[in-house]
Formats: structure tokens, C-alpha cells, sequence
């Protein structure tokens, strides 16, 4: 028996020990590998990987039971901006400011594919069916391709700047894409303008809720916002993060909380019904990038400019997160 108890929580069928005092942030697991900044993260579909790309370059996938990475992949040549797996996990797809944008084989290790985005690529999303794969550019569109043929199905063009954010809905009937002052709602089989929400600022990240009837946006203004898509309408404003703007925001999958990064170094968790802040996560040395739920809910990754990924539990179960407050 040693002189601290190790705490383990049982996570994606993987055992996870987090000693109590030694990450007093509340952090579960910190994953150290990127040489700079943590630009994008995801989970694995079945939570027990995930993947994360940097200012350095590289896509690194991560064993989430341990912390240690599992392989780097190498090709992109500027920093890559956005990452997501394939709704099978057997892909992983990735936008780079190299302007391109790849598929991989993530059990194979390899390069699958190169698109060319035609500008800085910025964030990435695969279609429900993963045929299909989106990414925003700084010329003002949003790209699709074919993820079999490669072929560049459709250019969705209209938005006012770089794009930043680009997600299709649960569904994969409908695209978001984030730029300057607007997110705009997309058919994603016509290519048809569905709607244009008036944000007022520059749009950093938006996501779909599970059900696809709302959007959470954040952006400069520091302030997470929910917004409804039938009609338009601002249903929530969150309390504002302390410094710069909101970098990255995601939903938990049953919708009823999300999670919001800024350059603040924290991470806010919010609960969306109410509106109430639920818990502050803080520990990151450096702004935080990116943020992501597990496919169960109960734990988050983050990405930051502290070089790091780090791993929190946000469960509502038994177990709290020290220095969350709720």
C-alpha cells in the first residue's frame, strides 16, 4: 500500500488512476508530445483513442487509458487546424493551413488521400455515412469532398471571411460554417442557403446540438451563445470568459451540457437548459484551443497552447472534479 490512494474510474472499458494532490487543477491525465501549441483534438467514436493536431505539424493519436501516444502521423507542412475520426473510427480526417486537407488510415498509420483546399484549411468533419468530409477556408467557403474518389463535390460559397468552423449536423443533411459576424446554415445536398445567423462578432467555433436544432457558437466577443436554427432566435447567452475570446465549444452528447475553451486557459462547463455555470476547469499553462466531449459524456479533452492534451472528468456521478466548483 502506498501513502496516497490511487483513485480509479473505469473509462471506455480502460482503467484510469488518477492520484488525488498530485493534479490539484483536477485534471485526470495530461498527454505530452506536440512541440507547440495543441491547435485540435477529438475522441475515438469508442472513446478509448483520440487524436489531436498541432502548431508543430503533426497528428499524433493518443491511448486514452494511459496518456502515451500511440503514432505520430506526418505530411501536413503548417499547423494543423482541425482533426475528427470517421464515424467507424477507422479514419481520421485532418485541415492544415498547408492548405490542404487529408485522410488517413488510423489503424494502418498512413496517408489515404490529399484535397486541395485551395487556401488555409480550418477545421474538419466527416459526413454521418463517412462518405463524405467538410473543411472551412480562409477564401470565404466551405469544401466537400467524396472521401472515396477524392472528387470535390461542392463549394459552398457566400460567407463573409475566412471560415473558421465548418460541422455537418447529426444527421448529415445540413453544414454549419462559422466566419465573420454570421454562421451560415447549408442543404448539404443542394448546396442551398438555408439561413444566416447574425452574430455580431468573428465566429471561432460552431456546433450542432445532438438534435440538430440548435447551434453553440463562440467567438471574440468571449461569450458562448445558443442559438435556435428554425427561426433564428438567440435562446441563451453564458457568462463571459475573462480574457480575448472563446476558441472552441462542443455539446455533451445527450445536449444538456457544453463546454467552452478560451484563451483564458480555462474551460468552462455549462449546463444548457438553465444557462448556469456548472463548473470552471482550470490547470492549462496557456490558451486553450480545443475542446471535446467523450462519446459517454463523462470526461472532456482539451487542447492548448501549453504544448499538452489534458483529460478531465465532467460527470455528474459520484466523483468530483477537485477545484470544480458547482
Amino acid at each position: 500500500m502506498t501513502d496516497r490512494v490511487k483513485l480509479c474510474v473505469l473509462f471506455a472499458g480502460a482503467l484510469l488512476c488518477a492520484c488525488p494532490g498530485v493534479n490539484a487543477a483536477g485534471y485526470l491525465r495530461s498527454f505530452l508530445g506536440h512541440g507547440d501549441n495543441v491547435i485540435s483534438v477529438a475522441f475515438s467514436p469508442d472513446g478509448n483513442s483520440a487524436i489531436s493536431g498541432g502548431n508543430d505539424n503533426a497528428i499524433i493519436l493518443w491511448n486514452v487509458a494511459n496518456g502515451k501516444p500511440l503514432a505520430t502521423l506526418t505530411g501536413h507542412t503548417a499547423l494543423v487546424s482541425g482533426v475528427a475520426f470517421s464515424p467507424d473510427g477507422r479514419r481520421a480526417v485532418s485541415a492544415s493551413y498547408d492548405r490542404t486537407v487529408k485522410l488517413w488510415d488510423v489503424s494502418a498509420r498512413k496517408l489515404l488521400r490529399t484535397f486541395d483546399g485551395g487556401g488555409y484549411m480550418r477545421g474538419a468533419a466527416f459526413s454521418k455515412d463517412g462518405g463524405r468530409v467538410i473543411s472551412g477556408c480562409a477564401d470565404g467557403t466551405v469544401k466537400m469532398w467524396d472521401t472515396i474518389s477524392g472528387r470535390l463535390l461542392r463549394v459552398f460559397d457566400g460567407q463573409d471571411g475566412p471560415v473558421y468552423s465548418a460541422a455537418f449536423s447529426p444527421d448529415g443533411k445540413k453544414i454549419l460554417s462559422g466566419a465573420h459576424n454570421t454562421v451560415s446554415l447549408w442543404n448539404a445536398a443542394t448546396g442551398a442557403l438555408l439561413r444566416t445567423l447574425k452574430t455580431g462578432t468573428q465566429v471561432n467555433s460552431a456546433v450542432f446540438s445532438p438534435d440538430g436544432r440548435n447551434v453553440l457558437v463562440g467567438g471574440w466577443d468571449m461569450t458562448p451563445k445558443l442559438w435556435s436554427l428554425a427561426d433564428g432566435i438567440l435562446l441563451r447567452t453564458f457568462r463571459k470568459h475573462a480574457a480575448n475570446s472563446v476558441t472552441s465549444v462542443a455539446f455533451s452528447p445527450d445536449g444538456r451540457r457544453a463546454l467552452s475553451a478560451s484563451h483564458d486557459k480555462t474551460l468552462m462547463l455549462w449546463d444548457t437548459r438553465t444557462g448556469g455555470l456548472i463548473g470552471k476547469l482550470e490547470g492549462h499553462g496557456g490558451a486553450v484551443w480545443s475542446v471535446a466531449f467523450s462519446p459517454d459524456g463523462k470526461y472532456a479533452l482539451s487542447g492548448s497552447s501549453d504544448k499538452s492534451l489534458r483529460l478531465w472528468d465532467v460527470s455528474n456521478g459520484r466523483r468530483r472534479v477537485p477545484g470544480v466548483k458547482r
